[in-house]
C-alpha cells in the first residue's frame, strides 16, 4: 500500500497551555479576517492547528504570532520536521528532568528508551525525546545534581556536526578534542528502539 502525503500549505501550528478554542479563535481574528480562517483544531498537549484560506493570512500569523491571554505565542509552519533529542541518562532518572528543559524548544511528543538488539529487555541508558515544532536553540547540556547530561539533537535539514564536540566544521573522525571514553562499540552492541512512553 502506498503512503499518501496530505498537502496542507496554509496550515500552521501554535502551542498554548490551558487555552480554550474561543481563546485561540479570538487571537487569530485579532490578526486576520474571519473569512481567512477555515479550521482551528486542538491536537496534543496544548498544540493547535490553524488552517487558513490564503498564503497572505498564513504569512501574517507566522510573522506576527498570536496574543493569547496577554501572552505572546509563536506560530510555526505545520511542515516543520520533528527534532529528535538523544540523551544518555541514568535508568532511575525521570523523563521530566529533560522534558521540562525541552519545553522551551518545542512540544514533547514521546520518549523512547533504547535497548540492545541481542537483549531487548536491557536498556542502553539512551533515551530519544521526539519534539514537535522545534524552535530556537535546544540546550546542549543539562545539569541535574551531580549529573551533567549531554543532549544530541537531529532534525530534517540539519547540518552535519561532530558527535564529540558538537561543532559544524568537522566530523568526529577529525575532532581535535580527545575522547573521554576510548572503548569501542561493537556491531552486536548497536541499540534498537523500543518501549515508547507517551
Amino acid at each position: 500500500m502506498a503512503t499518501v502525503e496530505l498537502h496542507r500549505p496554509f496550515t500552521v501550528r501554535a502551542h498554548v497551555d490551558g487555552a480554550t478554542a474561543a481563546d485561540i479563535v479570538q487571537a487569530v481574528f485579532d490578526r486576520v479576517s474571519e473569512d481567512d480562517v477555515r479550521c482551528v483544531c486542538p491536537t496534543i498537549r496544548g498544540s493547535w492547528q490553524i488552517t487558513l484560506a490564503t498564503e497572505s493570512a498564513r504569512e501574517t500569523l507566522l510573522q506576527m504570532g498570536l496574543d493569547v491571554r496577554e501572552s505572546f505565542v509563536e506560530v510555526t509552519p505545520l511542515s516543520s520536521p520533528p527534532a529528535y533529542v538523544s540523551v544518555k541518562m541514568p535508568y532511575e532518572m525521570s523523563n521530566d528532568v529533560v522534558g521540562e528543559r525541552l519545553a522551551s524548544f518545542g512540544i514533547l511528543a514521546s520518549v523512547q528508551r533504547r535497548t540492545y538488539s541481542f537483549a531487548t529487555s536491557i536498556e542502553t541508558g539512551v533515551r530519544v525525546f521526539k519534539v514537535l515544532s522545534p524552535r530556537g536553540e535546544c540546550p546542549t547540556h543539562i545539569t541535574y545534581g551531580r549529573f551533567t547530561l549531554r543532549l544530541y539533537v537531529r532534525y530534517g535539514g540539519q547540518k552535519p556536526a561532530c558527535f564529540r564536540c558538537g561543532k559544524l566544521d568537522h566530523k568526529i573522525c577529525d575532532c581535535p578534542v580527545p575522547p573521554s571514553d576510548t572503548r569501542r562499540t561493537t556491531s552486536r552492541e548497536q541499540p534498537t528502539v523500543s518501549r515508547m512512553e507517551e
